[in-house]
């Protein structure tokens, strides 16, 4: 591995700002937003702005239309995966992406304290790190694809 990979933290590559719903927001609005923005999760907040899930693509998917839910009717904290695995911005980027192949995820909450700050997402890791592919796809023993 690269020194410049080895130094590299999840705030270097991390989506800063990421973009929330409310546990009360219908899901037809959630799949608007991650189309509308071009992205494959949202962060689901409480009232006073603290992660308390994630809703995915294929959360959607499994949670909603796969098991035929009328999408109007089904609220985000419905689908959400909860809890939630979230890191630190100042954690070294290879052990991010350790978390994300031993758990089987796509998609990690960076929180600094208690404060939403961030979001990390595989797809960031293969195209600025590529380095790390082995590491969420095969060091896992997982056959997640992209």
């Amino acid at each position: 591995m690269s020194e410049e990979l080895t130094g590299l933290r999840v705030r270097d590559i991390m989506t800063p700002d990421p973009i929330t719903v409310t546990p009360d927001t219908p899901v037809t609005d959630v799949a608007r937003i991650m189309m509308d923005n071009g992205i494959g999760s949202v962060i689901v907040v409480d009232k006073d702005g603290n992660p308390v899930g994630i809703i995915t693509e294929q959360d959607l998917i499994a949670r909603v239309l796969a098991v035929k839910r009328h999408p109007a009717e089904v609220r985000a904290k419905d689908v959400m995966s909860s809890p939630l695995i979230m890191v630190d911005p100042d954690m070294p980027l290879k052990d991010a992406a350790k978390i994300m192949a031993d758990k089987g995820i796509g998609h990690l909450p960076v929180v600094q304290g208690s404060k939403l700050i961030g979001i990390l997402a595989e797809h960031d890791i293969v195209r600025l790190a590529p380095e790390l592919i082995e590491l969420l796809y095969v060091g896992s023993g997982s056959a997640r694809g992209f």
